[in-house]
């Protein structure tokens, strides 16, 4: 199960981490608002992310 959090945490947080750059490209046309909202929602997903990636104990 550990495994199973780990793979999904950190395809969550690529896609998070993706949406924060798509965002910020300046060639492609959004306006500030809709900018802001998808750094947001990039964030938020990345940071949940991040979460479920810390909350999985590791055994070495």
């Amino acid at each position: 199960m550990n495994q199973e959090k780990t793979v999904f945490g950190s395809w969550a947080l690529a896609v998070g981490v993706i949406t924060v750059a798509i965002a910020q490209t300046e060639r492609i046309g959004f306006s500030d608002e809709k900018r802001s909202r998808w750094t947001l929602y990039g964030n938020a997903l990345a940071a949940g992310a991040n979460g479920i990636i810390g909350g999985t104990p590791r055994y070495v």
